[in-house]
């Protein structure tokens, strides 16, 4: 009886550690990016022309993206962001949590928005596609002209039907810190008066289409 007992006792912890091990992410299918994206630093932007594309998996950049082409998931003008047909949900952050504690997608399809088309918030802009959702990662202040990142992190369920997670963490408009957040990478490069803009994005995505775990 007590050898019965011992190897069903075998028998359920090499059961469970095969579930737990199922339940585990291969680190190859989780890639994690840090990506800064450089913009002249116009008055009235033209949100209609000068998007920079940006592959989450890759990290590389397409000037004057394409949609459907394959070689993005997300651009942005300045401030202004996009997707190439992706679908984003906001994940609002508790006190003290951080990029990494976002571990799995919203599974709630109501949880998520695609572009739309029409015109961006700013004086001069023409009607075009951006992310409604993606274009809360900032609190903007008209007194200072500060766009402080929001504590947030984005999720995006790109049209291959992978998902990935994004957070802004900088942005620097002619040299001046217009706001960070502490995402453990550091602040990165100082800029001299440039007249450019830099906005650092944090991303993880993971390759396998349909896997909703981000951690």
């Amino acid at each position: 009886m007590k050898k019965i007992s011992i190897i069903s006792f075998v028998i359920f912890v090499l059961v469970n550690a095969f579930v737990f091990a199922g339940d585990a992410v291969s680190p190859a299918s989780l890639i994690e990016k840090v990506v800064t994206l450089d913009f002249p630093n116009d008055k009235m932007p033209d949100v209609t022309q000068g998007w920079v594309g940006l592959s989450l998996e890759s990290g590389a950049t397409v000037a004057t993206p394409q949609f459907d082409a394959p070689s993005w998931d997300l651009r942005f003008k300045q401030m202004y962001p996009g997707t190439n047909r992706a679908m984003v949900a906001k994940v609002e952050l508790g006190k003290g949590e951080a990029f990494d504690a976002v571990k799995m997608a919203p599974t709630v399809r109501d949880a998520y928005a695609l572009d739309v088309f029409e015109k961006p918030p700013g004086p001069g802009n023409e009607r075009t596609f951006f992310n409604k959702k993606i274009l809360e990662w900032c609190a903007y202040d008209l007194w200072s002209h500060a766009c402080v990142p929001a504590h947030v992190v984005f999720v995006l369920r790109l049209a291959d039907g992978r998902y990935a997670k994004l957070q802004i963490t900088r942005y620097v408009k002619n040299g001046k810190e217009k706001g960070t957040i502490d995402s453990g990478q550091g602040k990165g490069p100082e800029y001299g008066k440039d007249n450019m803009v830099h906005i650092t994005l944090r991303s993880k995505v993971n390759t396998v289409p349909g896997d909703l775990r981000l951690e």
